[in-house]
């Protein structure tokens, strides 16, 4: 049967609901079975079949509408892996012209596209990798995360084939009850190396650096320090630019929080500075 005629073939169905303007009907039947279902969903113009299987670590699913949208998926998942893969195929639709259209002609699907996608997941006790696949732009990506003690490293990658375009992204990390330290670098010849000293003397102190890899090497820095009161805390902060921020913020009453900024450019000796109170 071809497409014109299977598409004839429900116009002539909904042809006695139209007719009579009844435009509200829905309905919608499933059955079950085990390990397995269907549903048939009908509107006027629009019908509706879809079903899905399970056995132990597998399953499968299956969409077919009148307008020849079509989703099929299948499934595996473990305690380790999880995997999917999914093929859409869609009908191409030839719009008539406005002439076409006031002598009655309705639109035309013509041929079909289709796109393949899948990704898969699997996990360790420490470690969690994945990759994905798009047929569409034809897309390669993945990632890579493994934790080792107080370390942890991960890396990410994507690769769209058709432009030609490569992305990644690399980073580590070191934490215990003290330290926390953070670098990473991409493919867009950035990075950046931070380190936060935790709980000294109610005292937390920071410092970045952000670096760009051009024709010559660009940094920005900053280096701060938080201390923590019973009702508030005082946080301070320059960076390499010659710039000072400070913040303070008080509980100075029940549910009331005041704080005050201050913005200063040691070079030019411009300051800034707010107020606000929160109730």
């Amino acid at each position: 049967m071809s497409i014109p005629e299977y598409s004839q073939m429900f116009n002539e169905i909904n042809r006695p609901l139209t007719t009579r303007q009844i435009q509200s009907v829905e309905v919608t039947k499933t059955f079950k079975g085990h390990n397995s279902s269907a549903t048939v969903e009908y509107q006027p113009g629009f019908i509706q079949l879809s079903g899905q299987v399970q056995h132990k670590n597998f399953s499968a699913q299956q969409t077919l509408s009148s307008e020849l949208n079509s989703v099929s998926q299948v499934g595996f998942h473990s305690d380790s892996m999880a995997a999917n893969a999914i093929m859409e195929v869609t009908p191409l639709i030839v719009q008539p012209t406005i002439v076409e259209q006031l002598l009655g002609k309705n639109n035309v699907k013509t041929s079909f596209t289709s796109n393949f996608r899948s990704n898969a997941v699997l996990r360790s006790d420490n470690s969690v990798a994945t990759v994905m696949y798009n047929q569409r732009g034809n897309i390669v990506a993945g990632s890579f995360h493994q934790k080792c003690g107080k370390f942890s490293t991960g890396c990410e990658m994507v690769n769209v084939v058709d432009k030609d375009l490569k992305m990644y992204a690399v980073g580590a990390t070191f934490e215990n009850e003290k330290v926390k330290a953070v670098a990473q670098t991409n493919s867009s010849k950035s990075g950046a190396i931070g380190v936060l000293v935790k709980n000294v003397k109610n005292c937390q102190v920071s410092s970045k650096v952000q670096l760009k890899y051009t024709d010559k090497l660009e940094y920005q820095g900053q280096v701060g320090l938080s201390k923590m009161f019973s009702r508030g805390q005082v946080s301070v902060s320059v960076g390499s630019d010659k710039t000072v921020n400070a913040d303070v913020r008080a509980v100075v009453g029940q549910n009331v929080l005041c704080q005050v900024c201050l913005n200063g450019d040691i070079t030019s000796g411009n300051v800034q500075s707010g107020l606000g109170i929160v109730f």
